[in-house]
Parts: C-alpha cells; structure tokens; sequence
C-alpha cells in the first residue's frame, strides 16, 4: 500500500504542477506539439514516398517476346523455369491474342498500321512473358539467368526488353536509394531538432521551479518525491499534445492531400494516413508521453545532482 500511497501522491503533485502554471503547461504543450508534428511530418513524408516508389517499381517488369508459332506446352514450360528463381515476384504469359489487341489499341489511330495487319489476314505477333521481380535491382541477373539456363534448350525465344529499359531501371534504382536515404535524414534530423526543443523548453520550465527543488532537498524529500512529479507533469503535457496532432493529422493530410494529388497522382498523404492511422496513433502518443518523461527527468536530474 506504500507504493501505491507513493505513486498516487506523485501523480497528485504532477498534476498540480500543471493547473499551478497554465500559462506555462499550456507553452509547454504547444512545444511538445509543433515537434511532434515535425516527426509526423517526417514520417508520413517518408510513408508516402516509399508507397509512391513501391508502384512505380511494382510497374517496371521485363518482358521476353517469343516467337509466334511457339507450341504452348514450351510456353508454359519456360514459365515454370522462371517461377524457380529466386526473387521472383509474379510471372505472367501475354497470349498471341492479347499482344495483338494491345498493340491495335496502342495504334488505333494509325490507319496504315491497321490496313498492314488486315492484309495479313493473320495475327503476325507472338506470346510473350512479363516477369516482375521483388527487387528492381536483379533484372539483370534474372536475364543472365534465362540466358545461361533456358535459352541453350529453348528455341523459341525472340528477345528480351531489358536493354530497352535497363536505362529507366537503373535511372529507378538510384532515385529510390537517394529519395530513401533522404526520408532517413530528414527523420534522424527533425526528430533530433524535436528533442532538442523540447529539452531546452523543459530545462526553462524546470528552471523556474528551481526554488521549489531546492526546498524539498533541505527537508530531505527523497529523489523520487523532486522528480516524480515533473516527469507526470511531462507525460500529460505530452499526452495533450499528441491528442492535438492526432486530432488534426487527418484534416491537414486530406487538405494537403488534394494539393499533391493533383501535381503528383499517387502521392496522396490522407491515404496514407488513412491506412495507417492506428499505428500512427500509437506512435504519436507514446512517443508524446515519452519525449515529455525523458526530457523532465533529464532536466531535474541536473539539479539533484547539484
């Protein structure tokens, strides 16, 4: 019972920290607030960017264009040996019929491209195979692959696209390494401006209570009566000011949202948002009632070491 004496008197003396000073629980929590976006901002930047990249990835694949009279017991054979290397993600066969439809709908303005495949009479295009990796950086050695353990046994191959786009592969692959190298960056250095702010603001907060540490050491208060209460009074500003951002998250992401939306197409924050908004929540909460907690007992802790 002396516990729960000792830890409900602490919450009593946090919470009086906080209604003793509005002005400065209030600034205290508008501090804890704004760095609190800063990381969120940072995250849902990061969030977004990476589901923008995974897309346009997931949209690059590589295709190997067969030969027309290509038996379809070898088609679906050369299948079933690409399905076995590793980091493969889907594999799908583009029938004969499917290419010529795809091909009329891509000219279906050019007239004489349309009368050229009419006086065939025949449909001159073969199947081909689209093979979409996990990893946009094993194109390459997914075509060596085929070329070193398909192609000797297998006639039918007429070419691969890869050289085609190799250069927009390579161009992907670098600017999603940079892009995300960056979001790390931005992450490591707004969380760090965030904590720094909060720190110095607490240390000013704490600063003007300093008399009233110094009172309870002359009594001989043990540490945990000094310091308990500033660490509740953090935790609640942090908690208030977490509420905040999470209660406004979703109106400013659907507002930005329509911004982007309109330069950028899928880089929409309020989907992201939206999607993630659980753990969004908890993480904004707890790292509110933490950054509050660490940075009041970091302070305290340089006067009772005095």
């Amino acid at each position: 019972m002396s516990l729960f004496r000792d830890l409900k008197r602490i919450y009593r003396d946090g919470w009086k920290l906080v209604w003793r000073n509005p002005f400065v629980s209030l600034a205290s929590i508008i501090i804890i607030t704004l760095s609190l976006f800063l990381i969120s901002f940072t995250l849902v930047f990061y969030g977004v960017l990476d589901n923008s990249l995974a897309k346009i990835e997931q949209r690059v694949d590589v295709k190997f264009y067969l030969l027309p009279d290509t038996p379809k017991p070898e088609l679906e054979k050369f299948v079933s040996q690409i399905k076995t290397f590793k980091g493969i993600d889907k594999v799908r066969i583009i029938t004969k019929e499917e290419a010529l439809t795809n091909f009329l709908k891509r000219y279906e303005k050019d007239q004489l491209i349309r009368r050229s495949i009419d006086e065939l009479g025949e449909n001159p295009l073969g199947p081909s195979v689209s093979v979409r990796a996990k990893d946009p950086h094993i194109y390459g050695k997914i075509v060596e692959e085929v070329n070193k353990r398909i192609v000797p046994d297998f006639p039918y191959l007429d070419h691969v696209n890869y050289r085609d786009n190799s250069y927009i592969i390579e161009r992907l692959n670098l600017f999603s390494s940079v892009a995300r190298k960056i979001s790390y960056a931005l992450i490591a250095f707004f969380s760090a401006l965030a904590v720094f702010i909060v720190l110095i603001f607490m240390g000013l907060v704490i600063y003007s209570a300093k008399t009233e540490i110094w009172v309870k050491r002359l009594i001989g208060a043990e540490n945990r009566y000094i310091s308990g209460p500033f660490a509740v009074a953090g935790i609640i500003y942090g908690f208030f000011s977490a509420f905040i951002v999470v209660a406004t998250v979703v109106p400013v992401s659907s507002w930005v949202g329509k911004l982007t939306q309109s330069f950028f197409g899928d880089m929409n924050p309020a989907v992201y948002v939206h999607n993630n908004l659980i753990p969004l929540t908890v993480f904004t909460f707890s790292t509110g009632m933490m950054l509050g907690y660490l940075a009041s007992m970091f302070v305290v802790r340089r006067y009772l070491k005095k």
